[in-house]
């Protein structure tokens, strides 16, 4: 176990109370979540630089950079991601690149092995004070997905396909705030400021898009319409609602991600592995073509995978598992 100091990333007594909380608590789970990536980008231009934090005092090492989509593919396989990285102290680095190598093994994979391989994984590629760190946060990763469905399942917000007219903003925020404090408790501010900073930013930034709008369109109706019409406390989902750089269907998009459970969520993201591998097998073909440039050979790949991946953030995901140069 680790070491208990002041520059101890994970506050024990924080995750113990979240765990108490906690409304299930399961040793491995089925569950799948995977947060939207930057958006696409042309071919050879680069992403944004991983997030690092540190399991104990220590400065990072060993940090990759991006290179061209081309680049990616020499080593590409359907294994897990790259990511685990670890701080000149030997402890863990809870990085985004973890969460992907945890959510290969407990989301992707449904075989009964994967929690074994997981760790025999983690065990190969850490050190011992690293392998400590990531088998306490893999515990909690686990019991937060099973206590996030429940929560959710609570709520009553609907179904991935409810109308966005039957959005109740302020359930959803009610919601959210109730997550945020199960996250912080039970995964500590690390891995939420890690994993979750970006996507939080997305959902609030939606979550005030949509306020403003309801807020407007309720101001409007009221000019015409009884104050005590039910309808005037819905958001009726015009089609020319949007505000600055968010339109009304991201907003809608961002929502429903974030309002999924991870097991539904799961369902899908084993059905996209198998079209994974595919793209894989046709991006092999591709690389072992005779007589393409460099720029010929990064275009054909790009173009496959939009061709294989036309949803956006499921061509996120594979441009995510690729290899980082």
């Amino acid at each position: 176990m680790m070491a208990n100091s002041p520059e101890q990333v994970i506050n024990r007594s924080q995750v113990l109370a979240g765990l108490a909380v906690a409304i299930v608590i399961t040793a491995a789970t089925g569950y799948y979540f995977w947060p939207e990536q930057a958006e696409d980008v042309a071919p050879g231009t680069a992403d944004v630089a991983p997030r690092q934090t540190v399991l104990g005092p220590g400065s990072l090492s060993g940090l990759q950079g991006d290179g061209s989509l081309l680049a990616r593919t020499a080593d590409a396989q359907s294994g897990p991601p790259a990511g685990v990285a670890v701080a000149d102290n030997q402890h863990l680095l809870v990085n985004f690149e973890l969460r992907g190598v945890l959510d290969y093994f407990l989301l992707e994979r449904a075989d009964p092995d994967r929690v074994s391989a997981m760790q025999q994984y983690l065990q190969s590629k850490l050190p011992a004070p690293a392998y400590a760190d990531a088998r306490q946060i893999v515990e909690h990763y686990q019991a937060y997905m099973q206590a996030h469905d429940a929560l959710l399942a609570s709520q009553n917000l609907g179904s991935p396909n409810t109308e966005p007219h039957n959005l109740d903003v302020y359930r959803i925020v009610s919601w959210k705030e109730q997550r945020d404090r199960l996250r912080l408790n039970m995964l500590g501010e690390p891995a939420v400021q890690a994993w979750y900073a970006e996507d939080d930013e997305r959902l609030n930034k939606a979550l005030q898009r949509l306020q403003s709008a309801r807020n407007a369109s309720d101001n409007a109706t009221g000019q015409t319409q009884n104050a005590g019409n039910d309808d005037v406390q819905r958001f009726p989902g015009r089609r020319d609602v949007s505000t600055d750089d968010m339109q009304e269907a991201e907003i809608y998009e961002i929502i429903g991600r974030e309002t999924t459970s991870f097991k539904t969520l799961a369902l899908a993201m084993q059905q996209w592995v198998p079209r994974y591998q595919a793209f894989l097998g046709d991006m092999k073909q591709i690389n072992e073509k005779q007589g393409l440039s460099p720029m010929e050979r990064n275009q054909q790949i790009y173009e496959l995978l939009l061709k294989k991946f036309p949803d956006k953030a499921e061509r996120q995901r594979a441009r995510y598992r690729l290899p980082q140069s």
